[in-house]
C-alpha cells in the first residue's frame, strides 16, 4: 500500500494504461517511431523493476504472489513486443 493509502496496483494499472495509450500512438505513421522508443524504454524499466521484485518474493520474502507472476509476465511480454517492433 503506497502512503497515500491507494493500492500499489492502482499505480500499476495507471502504468498499463499509459502504456496503452503509448501503444495506440504508434498506431499513427508520423509518431510510430517515437512511441516504439517510449514504449520500449517504459517497458524496459518496468521489466527491470519486476526483476527487483523477484528477487524480493523469492529472496526475502520466499512467498509466491500468482497476481506479481502475472504482472511480471505482461511486463516482460510487452518489453518482447516492443523490442521486436523496433
Amino acid at each position: 500500500e503506497l502512503a497515500s493509502g491507494l493500492p500499489l496496483s492502482s499505480v500499476v494499472a495507471g502504468f498499463f494504461v499509459a502504456m496503452l495509450g503509448i501503444s495506440l500512438m504508434g498506431r499513427v505513421a508520423e509518431w510510430r517511431n517515437e512511441a516504439v522508443a517510449a514504449g520500449t524504454l517504459l517497458s524496459g524499466f518496468a521489466s527491470l523493476y519486476s526483476i527487483a521484485l523477484l528477487v524480493v518474493m523469492f529472496g526475502v520474502l520466499q512467498k509466491i504472489c500468482l497476481f506479481c507472476l502475472v504482472i511480471d509476465g505482461v511486463n516482460f511480454a510487452t518489453l518482447g513486443i516492443f523490442l521486436v517492433m523496433s
